[in-house]
């Protein structure tokens, strides 16, 4: 069968306690600090291209993220995908989202997926927000929002603007809110009781050609715009949420898989990962950086440009190294985390 060839017994074997028989020749049996650094340096520069390519082939085949993908954040407890395929606030469409929830805080998400710009023309389409509404199982409005006002309500809005909506009549009218780019808003409310809750969002559409708005309602657009309505639990470390059991088995896997350690979705260690997920997760939210797992100060060992599609022309940097809620950032976290566990090196 001969021998075994590893980077251990060739690169690495006398720095890894090694011996070479001449200048070296007793082994060591204690970690030294040299050690962990290859051991924390092969963590840290593998773990970005195990996530990339596990998560960017299809679900089944993966090796390690089946079941999971790039939108799986911590604390979800519902989402839906809408169309809005009408234009301008005279048509504005009511969409209508129903699910279970628990009494407690919580926070919803509006996220742009298909955002258009032609800059060679000066087409572009954009999504527009005009009011947010809950009622409860008893028909009583919980919790309504004017979406000009998702700043001031304590939601985060990185993502738009204020927006004129020419159907309100008043002194300032700038009630709606616009999203120029794939990104999303949040905005916060507690519910007082425990059932089934809809979710009403009112929305619309606005698109321009070559400078001027295209008023024409029965002049086709490129396609409806699209947005992914989610509500999470305000505190993904205490609440429990439908995406954070998830996350927790799929840990509870990687502990199996990675250290051996034969252990369910509640244990101790598990949680642990879990907040380190979460942890992760919520820095590379708050960075407000790019939304890539590539970052200026943290860099990928990975060649994004084996994912480019000529046929399509899209960048294989996008299509496989876009993070945009910071989801591949935090499984990059905690597969360098595992990695660099004893059991992982040794056993």
């Amino acid at each position: 069968g001969g021998t075994r060839i590893s980077a251990f017994t060739q690169d690495y074997k006398l720095s890894y306690g090694g011996i070479d028989s001449d200048g070296v020749t007793e082994r060591v049996t204690n970690m030294t600090s040299v050690m962990s650094q290859i051991a924390l340096a092969h963590a840290a520069e593998t773990a970005c291209p195990i996530v990339v390519s596990d998560f960017m082939r299809p679900d089944a085949q993966r090796f390690l993220f089946s079941g999971v993908d790039k939108f799986t954040t911590p604390g979800q407890e519902s989402q839906e995908s809408f169309d809005v395929t009408e234009r301008w606030a005279r048509n504005t469409q009511t969409l209508t989202h129903q699910t279970n929830l628990v009494a407690g805080e919580h926070i919803s998400s509006v996220r742009f997926t298909n955002n258009f710009y032609d800059n060679d023309n000066n087409h572009g389409r954009y999504l527009v927000l005009d009011k947010f509404q809950i009622v409860n199982g008893n028909n009583q409005v919980v919790y309504e929002l004017e979406a000009g006002d998702i700043e001031s309500s304590g939601g985060t809005a990185e993502c738009g603007d204020r927006y004129w909506n020419d159907q309100e009549r008043g002194q300032n009218n700038q009630t709606d809110w616009i999203m120029y780019n794939n990104c999303s808003v949040y905005f916060p409310f507690e519910t007082p009781d425990t059932g089934t809750h809809t979710i009403h969002v009112d929305a619309y559409y606005v698109e321009f050609f070559n400078g001027p708005p295209i008023e024409d309602d029965n002049e086709a657009a490129a396609e409806p715009a699209n947005f992914v309505f989610s509500i999470n639990v305000a505190n993904p470390s205490t609440q429990d949420s439908v995406s954070g059991r998830l996350i927790k088995a799929k840990i509870a896997e990687l502990h199996f898989r990675l250290l051996g350690e034969d252990i369910d979705s509640n244990h101790a260690e598990v949680l642990r990962t879990y907040q380190l997920f979460i942890d992760s997760w919520s820095a590379k939210q708050a960075r407000q950086g790019w939304s890539h797992i590539y970052e200026e100060n943290v860099g990928c060992n990975v060649d994004f440009s084996q994912w480019d599609n000529e046929t399509t022309g899209e960048n294989g940097w996008v299509i496989a190294g876009a993070d945009p809620v910071g989801v591949l950032t935090a499984w990059r976290t905690v597969i360098g985390y595992l990695m660099s566990d004893y059991k992982f090196l040794h056993e």
